[in-house]
């Protein structure tokens, strides 16, 4: 891991970027940006916002988050995820011995995503636009919460025409803009404590360094409504349509509906609800993989797990109740210690996981989000050529 010095933004605010590469040559970059607190630092504050202090959650399993500076107003904060975007997408470039003409496609996931500036229709398309790409470059967004990240990176990895080319996939969250000024009465208190601002890229070139053996998507409506949020791109939902997964094939975008807060908060979380409503279905999930991996490819270890880090509790859990069928036993790293950066945590966790990635490992995959929707898979790491 290489740490860089911290980057000035528009507000002055700052931003610590990082980059990971494999031994077979494959990059990826994280950053976080805004302000660095401790989680004994976000406790008092919320001490001083009136909850009672053996409230407080002391197993999230983050020891710092990144929030977005108090009394920040939103259009301040975007021009400063713009630039957080800007500096991840061309270090992951330059980290990868590109240049930004010459990346195929960028495809880039988003849970709390810039369109609400009603000038930006497709994240992707602008930090395209801005990062000097081709213009017939191939563009595509997810704006489905914490999962957003992972299904773009399996997105590209599905797509055919993008074998042999190279990609730059994105995961971009600048999720503490709903839970503002450590405000009880805009968000819940749990949320407040896990979520931080979060950025990660990564260069791969499908069917050649990254090859996919098995994929699968899920969509399971929140009906218990475990996390309800504020969505910034509800104008790009298609109102005639009541369908949980949306797809806009012109725009390049897929999308989820899920609830919205009730009483004018920005973000509710059940914490016990969304233990259950995802633990529960990740067991289903993950299973399934896991026994058609066997099946498929018995002499082939699975060597790993990156998993999305939502907190360590259910990290534990999923593990825990994994275990307890029987039927798989993997290592599951908990390596994101800086906060719950949704659609980009678990881009983060792969990319701090690189160095384990050497040629014929293979590795599964998993994300999850408010929805909800489902991403899992398992990939093998090869060789990059020249």
């Amino acid at each position: 891991m290489v740490e860089l010095d911290p980057r000035a933004l528009p507000s002055g605010a700052t931003a610590v970027l990082e980059t990971h590469v494999s031994p077979e040559g494959l990059s990826g970059v994280v950053a976080h940006w805004g302000e660095r607190l401790t989680i004994d630092e976000v406790h008092q504050r919320l001490v001083l916002q009136g909850i009672e202090e053996n409230k407080l959650s002391t197993t999230s399993g983050f020891d710092t988050i990144y929030h977005q500076a108090d009394n920040i107003q939103r259009a301040q904060a975007i021009k400063d995820e713009l630039v957080v975007a800007e500096m991840v997408g061309n270090t992951t470039i330059e980290a990868n011995g590109w240049l930004p003409t010459d990346v195929d496609a960028l495809y880039l996931g988003s849970g709390v995503p810039v369109v609400d500036d009603p000038i930006i229709d497709n994240y992707a398309g602008e930090l395209a636009r801005r990062m000097g790409m081709r213009e017939n470059v191939k563009v595509h967004s997810t704006y489905a919460a914490c999962t957003s990240g992972t299904h773009e990176f399996f997105h590209a990895l599905t797509n055919p025409d993008l074998q042999g080319k190279k990609v730059l996939v994105m995961g971009m969250e600048g999720v503490t803009a709903l839970t503002p000024n450590f405000d009880i009465n805009q968000a819940d208190s749990f949320s407040i404590q896990v979520f931080s601002n979060g950025a990660a890229g990564i260069g791969i070139i499908p069917g050649e360094d990254v090859i996919l053996h098995s994929y699968a998507h899920r969509v399971v409506e929140d009906s218990g409504e475990a996390l309800a949020a504020h969505m910034t791109y509800e104008r790009l939902l298609d109102p005639k349509n009541s369908d949980i997964w949306q797809e806009d094939v012109e725009r390049g975008l897929h999308l989820i509906r899920y609830p919205k807060p009730e009483d004018g908060k920005l973000l509710t979380l059940n914490q016990r609800n969304t233990s259950m409503f995802f633990i529960g279905e990740m067991v289903i999930f993950v299973e399934e993989l896991y026994k058609e991996h066997r099946a498929n490819y018995p002499d082939k270890n699975i060597s790993f797990v990156v998993a999305h880090h939502a907190s360590k509790p259910i990290n534990d859990g999923l593990v825990k109740r994994l275990g307890k069928k029987g039927v798989i036993d993997l290592p599951m790293p908990w390596v994101v210690n800086d906060g719950n950066s949704s659609a980009a945590t678990t881009l983060i966790a792969q990319n701090r996981l690189l160095s384990e990635a050497r040629a014929g490992t293979f590795v599964m995959v998993v994300g999850y989000g408010a929805g909800g929707s489902f991403d899992r898979g398992i990939i093998e790491h090869r060789p990059r050529r020249g």
